[in-house]
């Protein structure tokens, strides 16, 4: 396995205006990345071309899909980032739960519910070009683990990213989605003392993850995790 790294955005929250004292390194035998620090809810370009971003939805709410708190805490830090960004889910019904009294409800479209978070801009996945994306990013939620279990085109469009070596941003249960492609042991020892407000990376498999609600109940600490590997992602890609 490649090089592990854990980073996080509290790191670079210090202040200072020295580019060289306040920065950090990401670095394996044959590369290094530089992260500037920035203050703490600038907007940043990092120049070149916007990047393309996939973020993969699986419905809206934890019980039966994404995890509405971390699908918004994303398309933050994209917006933060200036980072180009489109939602995707499948067009197929799935049993959904109630998520007041966590029992078995109706079905329900998981493309439909996921326009409920999708920002006005969410695709079917069956239209979308998965070459024309930089990145997958992929939130929360049980309804990923459950609703696309047995879905071709899921595989499909994880499978492209793998093949591309593409990176692949994950937060929460996305790591088990995950581990389906690339085995049981992606990231296993790292996460036991990975912290919410962190994220690591596995330089082999180009894999980013923040635990995010699977660590923590605050939002704001989810959210810092987030933002640093949206960061963190960002600043790979521009600087290649």
């Amino acid at each position: 396995m490649g090089e592990i790294y854990l980073i996080s955005m509290a790191s670079r929250m210090g202040g200072g205006t020295s580019p060289r004292k306040n920065c950090l390194q990401i670095c394996t035998a044959s590369e290094k990345l530089t992260l500037s620090v920035r203050s703490r809810w600038q907007t940043v370009s990092c120049g070149g071309k916007q990047m393309k971003y996939l973020v993969l939805l699986a419905g809206c709410g934890l019980g039966d899909g994404s995890c509405i708190e971390e699908v918004i805490l994303t398309y933050v830090a994209l917006d933060k980032y200036g980072c180009d960004y489109t939602p995707v889910a499948e067009d197929v019904s799935i049993q959904s739960v109630n998520h007041l009294t966590e029992q078995i409800a109706e079905k329900r479209n998981i493309l439909i519910e996921a326009a409920r978070i999708g920002r006005g801009r969410i695709k079917d996945i069956h239209e979308v070009d998965f070459a024309e994306y930089d990145a997958l990013i992929i939130p929360g939620g049980i309804g990923l683990l459950n609703n696309y279990r047995d879905s071709n085109v899921i595989k499909t469009c994880v499978t492209h990213f793998i093949i591309e070596k593409k990176p692949v941003a994950a937060m929460c249960a996305g790591i088990d989605f995950l581990r389906r492609f690339y085995g049981s042991n992606l990231l296993a020892r790292e996460m036991e003392e990975l912290t919410a407000e962190k994220f690591c990376f596995d330089a082999e498999n180009n894999v980013y993850y923040t635990p995010a609600f699977r660590k923590t109940n605050s939002s704001y600490t989810t959210l810092l995790g987030i933002d640093s590997m949206i960061y963190a992602l960002k600043q790979a890609q521009t600087l290649r």
